[in-house]
């Protein structure tokens, strides 16, 4: 088999970042959930990435040519060497898309290189994106964007590599709602607007980073170039942590929320930034009527939200919520009228622990997230969500009948002319043609 070191052929989404450092040659490497990477190739029967996953390992979705089949691989820390891919038609060419199942707390991906066949080819991956026309959507959250336990089947099994898994969350079920496959995931389990000293670092200090630092390292190593890749949307679903870690007051939470959209905003600053009402406020509202103390902070966080949102002054920071009906914290005693979109009962099937939704539970929230945001997304990017409804498809340019009228008209008119001068033209040589042998009939004479 034949080693492969130049990566600048495969290619990366998401925040990967080059290590020239490394003693062997360059390798990528990543740590923010769903860095995905996409491999061309032709002449090899299989596909071997020369990488490292931190811990024992990790888990990463692959999908093989255009089969729309997804598989769920594990790479054990201990093999360098990682088939992802075995008896393909060395004949054809290929193209593996893969991602990282697992979120920044589990470490970081580092890819040296790939194997193929004695004789096989690399070829040079496009980005799926690189006519720009997928909505590029950015979501920023903590363990229930990260996809904790989402695939666990009870509350007291704890929390592993297997059972945590982005591309079972109501993210994905978005991105693929809105027809993108140009999406990444900043999100961490714990993570918070503001620091109560249980939550380790917080979002604000986190999202502007390369990869995901510790408490230890006191400061971000390196930040991101934001110039790299620009999002359209952005959601952001922060505040659950502060709830169950802290006890803030409205007026706290509402003004770190404020500087983090602001920092969002500068820079992604034509982005929608979709602002979610914790899940959490409606299963509060349900279950938690009669407890007066977790009901009030969990209704100042969000309503500090909701207030900096409207601090932003910003038609594209839109504020979501997450129950159907009166929520008006102002008025405790229509509490009861709110509407959860998930069950919040002790039978539910919509919840692992009554915090984190199921398979189930994203896809209900998801469902419920797009019959209001899909509309501001069309509404601010026509061009890249055409259709109605839930979905977003590929956008065909009509043009106004009164103009496809006039176009037809103007291209009629210049066939016409063309025409003609066409046989002008024709014309014209036949008759040079007839003079000429005119003159060599007369000169013969």
């Amino acid at each position: 088999m034949d080693d492969n070191n130049d990566l600048t052929k495969v290619h990366f989404g998401g925040r990967w970042w080059r290590n020239d450092d490394d003693d062997t040659a360059s390798s990528m490497e990543h740590s923010w959930g769903l860095g995905t990477f996409i491999v061309r190739f032709q002449g090899s029967s299989k596909l071997v990435i020369r990488m490292k996953s931190a811990y024992s390992g990790l888990y990463y979705t692959c999908q093989i040519d255009d089969n729309s089949q997804e598989i769920k691989l594990l790479h054990d820390n201990s093999v360098e060497y990682f088939e992802v891919a075995s008896n393909l038609v060395s004949t054809q060419e290929h193209i593996i898309r893969c991602g990282r199942n697992n979120e920044a707390s589990w470490g970081t991906t580092i890819i040296y290189g790939l194997t193929l066949d004695r004789g096989g080819e690399l070829l040079q991956a496009e980005d799926p994106n690189v006519d720009n026309t997928m909505i590029r959507f950015e979501a920023i959250g903590d363990s229930i964007t990260a996809g904790f336990k989402v695939t666990s089947n009870s509350a007291y099994d704890p929390l592993t590599i297997e059972n945590q898994d982005v591309f079972h969350t109501y993210i994905r079920s978005m991105a693929d709602a809105w027809n993108t496959s140009d999406y990444n995931v900043i999100a961490k389990t714990g993570i918070s607007i503001l620091d109560h000293g249980q939550t380790d670092v917080t979002m604000p200090l986190e999202w502007s980073c390369r990869h995901f630092w510790d408490k230890w390292q006191v400061t971000c190593p390196t930040l991101w170039d934001f110039s790299n890749w620009q999002a359209d949307v952005v959601t952001i679903n922060l505040g659950t942590n502060d709830f169950f870690h802290g006890h803030p007051t409205q007026q706290q939470f509402r003004e770190g929320y404020l500087s983090f959209i602001q920092d969002v905003r500068a820079k992604y600053p034509n982005a929608l930034i979709a602002c979610i009402e914790p899940i959490q406020h409606s299963c509060s509202i349900v279950e938690d009527n009669n407890d007066a103390v977790k009901l009030n902070i969990i209704t100042g966080i969000v309503n500090g939200l909701e207030q900096a949102v409207n601090d932003m002054s910003d038609l594209k920071v839109i504020y979501y919520k997450t129950t159907t009906g009166n929520n008006n914290s102002d008025d405790n005693n229509n509490n009861n009228n709110n509407q959860s979109w998930l069950d919040c009962t002790t039978n539910t099937t919509d919840f692992v622990d009554y915090i984190h939704p199921t398979v189930q539970g994203n896809e209900k929230f998801a469902t419920q997230l797009l019959q209001t945001m899909t509309k501001d997304v069309r509404r601010f990017f026509p061009e890249k969500c055409g259709g109605s409804g839930i979905f977003c498809k590929k956008t065909v340019v009509r043009l106004p009948p009164s103009l496809s009228i006039k176009i037809a008209a103007a291209t009629a008119v210049y066939l016409f002319v063309l025409v003609l001068f066409l046989f002008s033209a024709v014309g014209v040589c036949r008759c040079r043609l007839l003079r000429r042998r005119a003159v060599q009939w007369c000169s013969r004479t």
